[in-house]
């Protein structure tokens, strides 16, 4: 299951990168769970596009979307992601949202999860997701 666990390893990377997804960029009045599902929907569906749109400002400047992309790659193609969102979190104009991936192997059938926290921060009003 080595091809999972890249991909396992691109999701934590992705959750802890940043990268923050959304049509239009996160839109205003959403709340960090909504932006969560969406990064989520993005990051399952590889739509590095969509996924570095809602990233928080510090963290485009950490990481171009050519990057993203690259490590993203056609080894991928064989693997099948599925989330579930858990508890979201508020603290001001920072929120976390917790996130259960499986990342499955399409030709053997073998099943990889994780939780971990999807952190997000309030920029010019939008949640955005963040590193940290």
């Amino acid at each position: 299951m080595k091809k999972a666990g890249v991909l396992v390893c691109i999701a934590v990377l992705a959750i802890t990168v940043g990268a923050s997804l959304g049509c239009g960029g996160g839109g205003s009045g959403k709340s960090p769970k909504q932006v969560a599902d969406e990064y989520m929907r993005a990051t399952v569906n590889l739509d590095v596009d969509t996924a570095w749109e809602l990233m928080s400002e510090a963290d485009q400047q950490s990481i171009t979307k050519e990057q993203m992309l690259e490590m993203v790659g056609t080894e991928l193609e064989n693997l099948e992601m599925s989330y579930v969102l858990g508890e979201e979190s508020i603290d001001g104009d920072t929120a976390t949202v917790e996130v259960t991936l499986s990342v499955t192997e399409k030709t053997s059938g073998q099943t990889q999860e994780m939780t971990d926290n999807l952190n997000l921060v309030k920029e010019n009003g939008e949640w955005k997701v963040a590193s940290g």
